[in-house]
């Protein structure tokens, strides 16, 4: 009997791993697009090229954003580096080159990434290419590195903001004096995503309606804390079973905030705007004394 409850909770909790929120996989593509490269090197060098300068990247990109897991491997969603000219449309064979990104998008707007940074500059267009595709390789992912030192933040607004870093939120619903404080909850456990407080979110919440078209309820916030006790959590404010001890706590940002009924919540979705990677691990969740749930 005792076997049997044991493996009861066993299943419990992987079913309810299952559904924990995961870092999501973003695949990285190297795409080398400059011309004048591509013509030096033969074919089986190109490939090994776009290759290892993925993976090697892939791993810069895990190392300074943790809150996804870059791979090489193929995945549902694509970064696309592109190594090319400055200007696509120049007709200028002594130009400058660098990184490009690109991150396909399911709709139809336009979602070509403004990010770039310099590989070569125009001075340097000229100097000799490396006769090892090895050593090309080193300066291409040496220089990457920089830029991408130098241009986090920048990473982050135009290029990974286009990623929902997670599919579900939680709500919670303060009542004071001053009226009905909205908070959000994100199934995000700080220590593996390595999110801090003042980290900005997007929250696009799809509605769907009886009568008129799908719409999005848009919501900013910011982190201010996460949850320490998760299992008081659960039972003072009926939070799933689903959401991870150091789940993070959010409170809007924007002035904004609709009120609309829908019929159906048809997705939910969190992106982040603004990342402030965590040193420590000291925030807490309040306490509020007066707050009811609300799941959407």
């Amino acid at each position: 009997m005792k076997k049997i409850i044991l493996l009861t909770y066993y299943f419990i909790f992987i079913l309810f791993a299952a559904h924990a929120q995961q870092k999501k996989d973003i695949q990285v593509k190297f795409i080398l697009d400059e011309e004048s490269y591509n013509q030096f090197y033969n074919d089986n060098e190109r490939t090994d090229i776009e290759s290892q300068c993925a993976l090697q990247i892939a791993n810069l990109l895990n190392e300074d954003f943790p809150f996804f897991h870059f791979t090489s491997n193929g995945s549902g969603k694509k970064l696309f580096i592109y190594l090319t000219g400055k200007d696509k449309a120049s007709t200028n064979k002594i130009h400058e080159t660098g990184f490009k990104f690109h991150i396909p998008s399911e709709t139809s707007e336009n979602n070509d990434r403004k990010l770039y940074f310099t590989f070569r500059a125009i001075e340097d267009f000229s100097k000799e290419l490396p006769a090892s595709p090895d050593l090309f390789i080193d300066e291409i992912t040496s220089v990457f590195k920089v830029g991408l030192e130098q241009n986090k933040a920048e990473m982050v607004s135009t290029v990974l903001s286009r990623v929902e870093i997670s599919d579900d939120y939680f709500v919670l619903i303060m009542n004071s004096n001053n009226g009905i404080k909205r908070y959000y909850i994100a199934p995000l456990n700080e220590n593996e995503f390595r999110i801090a407080r003042n980290s900005e979110f997007r929250i696009v919440t799809t509605l769907g309606f009886e009568i008129f078209a799908n719409s999005d309820d848009i919501v900013d916030a910011k982190v201010i804390s996460c949850i320490k006790n998760i299992e008081s959590a659960r039972a003072k404010y009926h939070l799933p079973v689903s959401y991870p001890e150091r789940s993070l706590l959010m409170e809007l940002t924007n002035a904004t905030n609709t009120s609309m009924t829908p019929d159906d919540t048809i997705s939910k979705k969190i992106y982040l705007l603004n990342y402030m990677p965590l040193i420590n691990t000291g925030m807490e969740l309040a306490s509020p004394s007066d707050i009811s749930n609300n799941s959407n």
